[in-house]
């Protein structure tokens, strides 16, 4: 009988280590996945506010790389007064002319610039 009893603890002892092993794994993955889930909506979050920070800094710059045509062609009209000038005209001057960065036309109406994808305000 001592016998019996010995093998009944020993198991007992195991399935006590293994139920304790048990309920570790289930909290390490419980707790991978809360953490995966987390890391990934935060990291997507992350991205959105980069892509709306690069669009404003992208627009702020369209807006200053119109107010340097607008002053290029102040300074073309009191050389060149009574003419209205061209894009062509300001870079033939040598008045550099920046681009929109997110690919839109200038247009010069009258002594203002505008975007076909910003608008005067941005």
């Amino acid at each position: 009988m001592v016998n019996a009893s010995e093998k009944a603890r020993a198991r007992m002892g195991s399935e006590r280590g293994l139920g304790f092993i048990s309920v570790i794994v289930t909290l390490l993955i419980i707790g991978s996945l809360y953490y995966g889930y987390l890391g990934q909506y935060g990291m997507s979050e992350e991205l959105t506010r980069g892509g709306v920070v690069k669009t404003a800094g992208q627009a702020i710059a369209c807006q200053m790389n119109r107010q340097a045509i607008e002053r290029g062609i102040m300074t073309r009209t009191m050389s060149h007064p009574g003419k209205q000038p061209t894009l062509k005209d300001l870079e033939r001057d040598g008045i550099s002319i920046n681009r929109c960065p997110e690919g839109g036309r200038f247009k010069v109406e009258g002594k203002k610039v505008s975007c076909s994808l910003h608008s005067d305000s941005a």
